[in-house]
C-alpha cells in the first residue's frame, strides 16, 4: 500500500467528522415559506379591538374583488397599532408574520413575539414593528364588498355584530369551535365559496366557526 493511501485512510475519519459538523443546516429563518402580493394596499386599524385589517388589490385586477387579499391581524393587548395608510406596494406573508412594503419609511413589520425574521426579508428596513399573536386570512370566490370590509374593521367579522363590543362587553370565543379548539394553532372553515383560516402564536388557540349570519369567523383565543 502506498504512503499516500495510508495517509488518506488515517485522515478519512477526520474528513467525515468535519463534513458532518459543517453541513449547512436550515435555520428557523430559512424554514419559513414567504408568499408575496403586489398591488394597492389599504391598512386600517381598530385600536379598541387591537386589530388591523390589511387589504391588497393586486395590480391590474382592482376590479376583480375575488383577487383581493384580506388579512386581519390580532395585536398583543396594550401594544401599538398602526395608523390608517394606503398606497402601492407589496405584502409578504408567512406563518408567523407579515411585512408591508411601501417604501423604506412606510415599511411595517407584524410578527409573533420572538419569531425570527425569514432570511429573505433581512434586506429590508423596518422602522416600525408590531407584536401580534394571530393572523387571519379571509377568502371569497366572489370577493368582499366595501361594507363587509368596513364591518371587519369595526366588528371583527364580515357582518355587523348584534352588539358593539367594548370594555363593558368584552368579546369571547365560542364555547365550541367548528374547527380548531384548545391545543390547535391553526384552523380553517370553507363552504359556498367563502371561508377563512388562522395561525396563532403559542399561548393562544385557533378557533374557526360560522356566525349566526352565515359568515366565516376565525380568530386566536387566549389559552389561559
Amino acid at each position: 500500500m502506498s504512503n499516500s493511501r495510508i495517509v488518506f485512510l488515517h485522515i478519512l475519519p477526520l474528513i467525515v467528522f468535519l463534513f458532518l459538523h459543517n453541513v449547512p443546516t436550515r435555520s428557523a429563518q430559512e424554514d419559513e415559506s414567504v408568499t408575496g402580493y403586489r398591488g394597492m394596499i389599504k391598512l386600517e386599524s381598530n385600536p379598541a379591538r387591537s386589530e388591523t385589517v390589511v387589504v391588497v388589490n393586486p395590480q391590474g385586477r382592482s376590479s376583480q374583488r375575488a383577487k383581493q387579499i384580506v388579512l386581519l391581524l390580532q395585536h398583543d393587548p396594550g401594544t401599538a397599532v398602526p395608523a390608517t395608510w394606503s398606497g402601492s406596494g407589496r405584502v409578504l406573508v408567512w406563518r408567523r408574520g407579515i411585512a408591508v412594503l411601501g417604501g423604506n419609511r412606510m415599511n411595517k413589520l407584524f410578527r409573533f413575539r420572538s419569531a425570527p425574521l425569514p432570511s429573505s426579508l433581512s434586506k429590508y428596513s423596518f422602522p416600525v414593528a408590531y407584536s401580534i399573536f394571530g393572523i387571519v386570512r379571509y377568502t371569497s370566490d366572489r370577493g368582499f364588498t366595501e361594507q363587509q370590509l368596513e364591518n371587519l374593521v369595526e366588528f371583527g367579522e364580515l357582518s355587523p355584530a348584534a352588539e358593539r363590543v367594548g370594555p363593558e362587553r368584552p368579546e369571547t370565543c365560542p364555547a365550541a369551535c367548528d374547527t380548531g379548539g384548545e391545543g390547535a394553532t391553526q384552523c380553517s372553515v370553507w363552504a359556498g365559496g367563502i371561508g377563512c383560516n388562522t395561525s396563532c402564536r403559542s399561548g393562544y388557540y385557533a378557533c374557526c366557526w360560522w356566525t349566526q349570519a352565515g359568515q366565516p369567523r376565525c380568530k386566536c383565543c387566549s389559552a389561559l
